[in-house]
């Protein structure tokens, strides 16, 4: 085999194994606020920042970093798609500013993680997917106001179905569903 063919099969085996990490990652994602409640003993928070809050707060900072990640990493790698990156860095604005310290900050990069990826959803996937892209960030929208809005619901269950949604869109979107 040239050497040509070998490196095909090697730019095919890493993006294979890109799509396998991005789909443990988005895995992640649905099961943030989960994690975070059982090493907090099974206390809910009023929101996932607050878990900042907790003894074992390492988890916290893990968990959403490796979620911020998977934002900079498909950004960069995964056809440059520059509104993941920024997505990312948002995420970890949310991680880096305590939601009480430094609350402005905090506030910015969650609604720019939030509403940003409700944007991405809907408006980066192929027009024949756009029902279900649209259906996805209208329930991000609609979870966030919910809480914000109407006070229907607490803001954890809110960030949760958000954060719900985002994995669920990574996942399909990796195995090409959403193509």
């Amino acid at each position: 085999m040239s050497d040509f063919g070998k490196s095909i099969i090697a730019m095919k085996d890493g993006i294979v194994g890109f799509l396998k990490l991005e789909r443990v990652l988005a895995f992640i994602c649905l099961f943030i606020p989960l994690i975070l409640i059982l090493f907090d003993c099974n206390k809910v928070r009023d929101s996932i920042s607050a878990y900042a809050d907790m003894q074992e707060n390492q988890i916290y900072v893990f968990l959403l970093t490796m979620a911020a990640m998977m934002f900079l990493v498909n950004g960069v790698v995964k056809e440059q798609k520059w509104y993941n990156s920024v997505l990312g860095i948002s995420l970890m604005g949310v991680v880096l500013f305590h939601y009480e310290e430094f609350q402005k900050l905090h506030y910015a990069f969650a609604v720019i993680f939030f509403l940003g990826s409700a944007v991405v959803i809907s408006y980066y996937t192929s027009k024949k997917q756009k029902l279900v892209a649209s259906l996805f960030a209208l329930t991000i929208v609609f979870a966030l106001l919910a809480h914000f809005k109407f006070d229907w619901i607490s803001l954890f269950v809110a960030e949760w179905i958000a954060l719900g949604i985002i994995g669920i869109h990574y996942i399909l979107e990796s195995f090409h569903i959403l193509d």
